[in-house]
């Protein structure tokens, strides 16, 4: 549905206190429209609980697309759940309901990143169209004598990855929304310890992982948990002092790295002080929560010296160890209590948790960049909104070990949302025993991310390893086109059958199920398409005949076959599972 002007009714429910409403719709071309909202009051007040409703035709209208979905698309009835929730730390305020061909039918999204906001589309029985709502200023507490914000209304029949990449701009450009340059070494394959080591790491053996890595294309490691503990639990009882552990030579070991040529990335996990810990008793009464669970308090940033001792850990620990970057997790947790921890104390500077975090993860990017202009900072799957494009440069995709078909989604889904922020693959592992050709799809179905690898590398086969350099440097060859060429997609209801990116230079194509790809743009002289299904054999459609050269190379890079287009428009090659083919194009 084309609108000159939007001519569907918004509805504002719920009580407005003492607010008036006033609201104003702005069209800016046809089908994408603004509708702002203003409330004002004669004295400082907190924010009504509202929300804004309108219904949509269900037309063409068959799948959901939010940021953190996963391989769900979906739709549901109005009355199936709860609405989405986003706020700074959590997601994002955007959904879309598509067409099957991926073609935009309704892409909605709120200007307010910070605090929490839900958004949910369900579907009305009765009437077969598809109910919308938005729910402002959840957990919003300080006083205001005006609250405002924008919602976003996209209808334009275009395709759901430019109305999704269109809203990341819009956000973008608002006032301290714009994100953090990403530094050449985050675009460049890591190697991380979690799933091989998890909290059982030593220097020697890092270092010897790093050495194999290295060759094989990484030019960082991330160090996860377990260099600040001895504690074996996988729990958090005693996180919350940082001082290593288990690396009780960390700035050697670091400076041992740093001379293969390899960054160095270590793990915090930001919130969380354990019960075990020293610190524990010393933030006793500035915290939000306890959670008995994970053995660890969750701190309140709304005090300084919670701030001040993350901000100056993260800072000391640059200065000391010289590190490149850092990994830190659980940013999410920082969420409002429904009551305040029953031993907290007075002495916070600021009454709302979001704005907090805001403060302190912007004082903590001010201060490392401070000291290097280069640093690395990765979020993972949920923190992964707008403003978090702020704080971060690396997005990871949520834990989803040995799910290749998850891993794919997480990272795809992600590069529809993220622009230039650079999107990182989940570690990605196997079973040492497993084919190589099995092993190689767990690298090629996040091909559109940054690669991170997660094996013990010296226990793996050496056709696993000349399989990981050969298709590492392969990315790292095509990394340009991979990271910053077009992204297009296909049929992300069925969780992306294939996708490709292109260029001046080069088309890299991916097909991840079925055996059929659409190829086009055939002034493009390179392209490359893999196959990342576990069927072998290809087929490639075009709307004109091809003409040039083919060679297809297993997942080793030896080369199985070659030869001469035939000039027809469909063309099928017996391409091997996790296997490649090569066109040059006349």
């Amino acid at each position: 549905m084309q609108l000159e002007k939007w001519n569907v009714p918004i509805t504002v429910n719920g009580d407005l206190k003492s607010f008036e409403l006033q609201n104003n719709l702005q069209c800016l071309e046809p089908g994408l429209c603004f509708y702002h909202i203003t409330l004002q009051s004669p004295q400082a007040d907190t924010p009504p609980d509202i929300s804004l409703k309108w219904d949509w035709p269900g037309a063409q209208t068959l799948a959901l697309w939010h940021p953190t979905q996963g391989p769900k698309h979906n739709l549901s009835p109005i009355w199936g759940g709860p609405p989405m929730e986003s706020r700074s730390a959590s997601s994002a305020p955007v959904m879309s309901a598509y067409h099957l061909d991926g073609t935009n039918r309704l892409t909605f999204a709120c200007d307010d990143a910070l605090h929490p906001v839900g958004i949910k589309i369900g579907v009305v029985e009765e009437t077969g169209c598809m109910a919308c709502e938005l729910h402002p200023f959840r957990g919003q507490r300080n006083a205001q004598e005006q609250f405002s914000f924008t919602l976003r209304l996209d209808v334009r029949q275009i395709t759901l990855t430019q109305a999704l990449s269109d809203t990341a701009e819009w956000w973008e450009c608002m006032d301290g929304y714009q994100p953090l340059d990403v530094p050449d070494a985050g675009l460049l394959p890591m190697y991380s310890t979690w799933y091989s080591y998890h909290q059982s790491v030593d220097s020697a053996s890092i270092e010897a992982e790093c050495k194999l890595a290295y060759d094989m294309g990484c030019r960082a490691v991330i160090m996860d948990d377990g260099w600040q503990t001895n504690d074996n639990q996988r729990g958090y009882a005693y996180t919350g002092d940082w001082q290593p552990q288990r690396l009780t030579d960390i700035k050697e070991h670091v400076q041992r790295v740093h001379d293969m040529g390899m960054k160095y990335i270590l793990w915090y996990s930001v919130p969380f002080v354990g019960y075990e810990s020293e610190n524990h008793q010393r933030f006793k009464g500035m915290y939000l929560r306890d959670l008995d669970t994970a053995k660890a308090s969750v701190l309140d940033p709304r005090y300084p010296q919670v701030r001040e001792f993350l901000i100056q850990t993260y800072l000391d620990a640059q200065r000391k160890w010289e590190l490149d970057g850092f990994k830190l997790d659980f940013v999410d947790s920082f969420r409002a209590p429904e009551t305040e921890h029953p031993d907290a104390k007075p002495g916070r500077d600021m009454d709302d948790v979001y704005e907090a975090v805001d403060v302190l993860l912007k004082d903590v990017v001010y201060s490392l960049k401070a000291v290097n202009p280069e640093i690395l900072i990765e979020f993972r799957q949920s923190y992964i909104g707008p403003l978090m494009r702020s704080y971060g440069n690396l997005f990871r995709a949520g834990d989803c070990p040995m799910d290749p078909v998850t891993n794919r989604v997480q990272t795809l889904n992600l590069r529809l949302l993220s622009r230039d922020t650079a999107v990182h693959s989940d570690m990605f592992m196997w079973h040492p025993e497993e084919s190589v050709e099995a092993a190689a799809l767990q690298l090629l179905n996040v091909f559109f991310s940054v690669p991170q690898v997660s094996v013990k590398l010296a226990k793996i086969s050496d056709a696993q390893r000349a399989m990981l350099k050969h298709y590492l440097g392969l990315w790292i060859k095509l990394r340009d086109t991979l990271m910053h060429g077009k992204l297009r997609v296909s049929d992300p209801h069925q969780n992306y059958t294939y996708a490709y990116t292109l260029d001046d230079k080069n088309i890299v194509g991916l097909m991840f199920t079925g055996r059929m790809m659409k190829v086009c743009e055939l002034h493009i002289p390179d392209h490359y398409y893999i196959n990342s299904s576990p069927i072998p054999g290809m087929i490639l459609q075009s709307r004109r005949g091809m003409h040039g050269a083919w060679t297809i190379t297993d997942c080793l890079g030896n080369t199985v076959a070659n030869g001469q287009l035939t000039g027809t428009t469909l063309q099928h090659f017996d391409v091997p599972v996790a296997g490649m083919l090569h066109l040059t194009l006349i």
